[in-house]
């Protein structure tokens, strides 16, 4: 029996797939099976899960018969894992080649620890470093702000599989947010969590979240939000001379609000946000 399962549900990630999946299987720590689940994809992505399945006798490959979405092919994954801990990864990710060696060593020197969670540095859609992803430095405040925003990055948790055959797994109500919901209720059971405050992985910010919107916002512009929203302001002036006139003004003036103003602003519209949706 392996002592890791690493589950990953992919839909068109053609583009990021191999880094995804090769960033898995050259961990230096090897004890685990990696279960990967097609979700319907249109593009090249069963054929590359399927190149790679013949490779590694690890992977263990799912296909999806009709897009169930994200949350019900997770559940489905934990469903037939044989693992001690299941590791979440997504299929645009790439995860540092020490990061289940990391995790693996908090579980062996903290008993009474249920999950595992990292930190993350952006990427861009080339692989780009944007800038690391902000969060508290305290677990403790982390867990209080859950019910605001999500500061735990879900492709980086390892957790105990028991821990979600007795208390609950994703619910298949949420086909976003699922992790978030999750969360919140293992809290409230007393689930223990620890923050490994390293960077065990990079994080993908696509190229259709961050294109042009409705006020024509462009690329770069977006890009420079990320690091002032993540609390790395300065990195922002990688993209500034790409910025139009209106962007570089309003880049410039974000730059001299304190962080903690704008952090506080985006709290207080995120759960008004959730309160008028009723979660």
């Amino acid at each position: 029996m392996p002592k890791i399962s690493v589950i990953m549900s992919v839909y068109n990630n053609q583009d990021y797939l191999r880094e995804s999946i090769e960033s898995i299987i050259n961990q230096t720590y090897k004890d685990f099976e990696f279960i990967i689940t097609d979700d319907c994809s249109t593009d090249n992505s069963v054929n590359i899960i399927r190149e790679y399945t013949n490779k590694d006798k690890r992977i263990i490959f799912v296909q999806n018969k009709e897009n169930i979405g994200l949350t019900k092919s997770l559940n489905k994954m934990i469903e037939i894992a044989s693992g001690e801990y299941i590791a979440r990864m997504d299929g645009d990710d790439i995860a540092k080649l020490n990061r289940f060696e990391e995790q693996i060593k908090v579980f062996k020197e903290n008993r009474d620890v249920d999950m595992v969670f990292s930190n993350v540095l952006l990427i861009d859609e080339k692989s780009n470093y944007i800038c690391p992803s902000f969060r508290p430095n305290k677990l403790k405040k982390i867990i209080e702000l859950m019910d605001i925003i999500n500061y735990i990055p879900h492709p980086t948790i390892m957790i105990k599989k028991d821990v979600l055959d007795n208390k609950g797994r994703y619910n298949p109500d949420f086909r976003t947010g699922q992790d978030k919901e999750l969360w919140e209720r293992l809290i409230k059971k007393n689930t223990n969590f620890y923050y490994l405050r390293k960077i065990l992985l990079f994080y993908r910010i696509h190229s259709n979240n961050i294109s042009k919107g409705k006020n024509n916002i462009s690329r770069e512009y977006n890009l420079a939000n990320i690091c002032i929203a993540n609390n790395f302001k300065f990195k922002g002036f990688k993209y500034f001379t790409k910025l139009t006139f209106k962007e570089k003004l309003i880049f410039l003036i974000k730059i001299l609000i304190p962080y903690k103003l704008l952090s506080f602003k985006g709290n207080l519209f995120r759960k008004w946000k959730m309160n008028s949706k009723g979660r």
